[in-house]
Parts: structure tokens; sequence; C-alpha cells
């Protein structure tokens, strides 16, 4: 079942669904830089999910983030054109698990333009890949992932192709999500096309138990 709703940014997720924004002012494709928040006791889910020209027999640019024992993890699949070659995407995780019923903040950013200190001491201007987790950043690569294109929709929770992709084995989300955020352009995500499956609107509660 699709309902067609607006407004509101805090989710609750208690198994297979999705919330899907149209994004219109993010086509941002290369480079981006999201943030969200979260509390769950689950284990594993896919949090988070957007991708390039799908095609069910070629391969094709897509992220997530999603927990894995606990763990939030941020991939990047970025093949090369035609499938020919190695791919250069980027995969970072959190250095501690986050399934404690408590809210934290995660951040995940592409082809991001940063400054970096070298080994001369200069300052200098750098492309990065990586992640954040409350504030601190956990995992992070240098050098522009070539080639990236991932275009509107931006979803919450499960991934659409999910039988596609051996990732099925991660499952679907259960918990609160709330403040999706786009920061390079100051775009909040509180306007979705639909919400599908069984997914609906919460208020924020305390660290203490999913709403």
């Amino acid at each position: 079942m699709v309902h067609e709703v607006h407004g509101g940014s805090c989710f609750k997720f208690q198994g297979d669904g999705r919330v899907i924004f149209t994004g219109e002012d993010t086509n941002i494709g290369a480079s981006a830089h999201f943030q969200l928040k979260f509390k769950t006791k689950k284990h594993t889910g896919i949090i988070y999910y957007a991708e390039g020209m799908y095609h069910r027999e070629r391969v094709y640019d897509f992220e997530g983030v999603f927990l894995r024992d606990g763990y939030v993890n941020y991939f990047l699949f970025n093949p090369p054109e035609y499938s020919i070659g190695s791919t250069f995407g980027f995969h970072g995780r959190s250095r501690e698990t986050l399934n404690d019923g408590k809210w934290h903040t995660v951040e995940w950013f592409r082809n991001r333009k940063s400054e970096v200190r070298s080994k001369g001491g200069k300052n200098e201007m750098t492309t990065q890949t990586g992640l954040i987790v409350d504030g601190k950043l956990v995992a992070v690569a240098d050098g522009e992932r070539v080639g990236v294109d991932i275009r509107p929709p931006y979803i919450l929770g499960e991934d659409p192709h999910l039988d596609d992709r051996a990732s099925k084995v991660i499952g679907s989300y259960e918990g609160n999500v709330m403040d999706f955020r786009e920061l390079t352009t100051s775009h909040e995500f509180e306007t979705e096309r639909n919400m599908t499956g069984q997914v609906s609107h919460c208020i924020p509660g305390p660290d203490i138990e999913p709403v």
C-alpha cells in the first residue's frame, strides 16, 4: 500500500517499507553530503539507498547506509564504464555498535572538496569520500570517485532492488529516522513523495526506547 503524505521529518520503520523523496532541488550527481539521525535496537537493516540509472542486467552506481552487526556502514559502488576494470568506490564503518536505542547522527559524503594539511605543512584542497558518526570522522578516502552519477529519488528504508543483489541478507530496517538532509545544498527532506509498507510518522522521543 502507498500513502501519499506531506510534511514531517521523523519516521518509524517496523519492517518492510520505505520513504521515497523526489529531491528535485538536490539533483547533484557526483558530489553530495547527507545527514540523518536514527535510533534502533536491531542489529541489521538498510537505512538509506540511492542509485544511478538502474538496469537489471548491467552494473550501475549506487550507495547505501546500513546496519550490520550493530555497526553503521556507508557503501558506494562506482563501477567503471561498460563494467571493464575494477570499481573505485568506498566502504566505511563506525568504530562502535550503534544499536543501543539512542539517537545517533550519521553523515556520509562523496567527492567533497576538503582542505587538508600536506606532509610539507601546507594546506591543500583535495576531494574526499567518507563517513562521520556523532560528529567524528570514522572513515575517509582521498581522491575523486570518477564518474559517479547518483540521482533522485533518495530512499529511507529498504532497497527497491534488494532481490537483485547478494546484499538482501542485510534486510529491512526497524527503528526511527529523522532530520534527513543534504548539507551541500542545505536542503531538508520534509515533503516525501510516498511511504510504502510498514512506515509511519513519529514524534521524536528521548534516548530510551524507539517511539
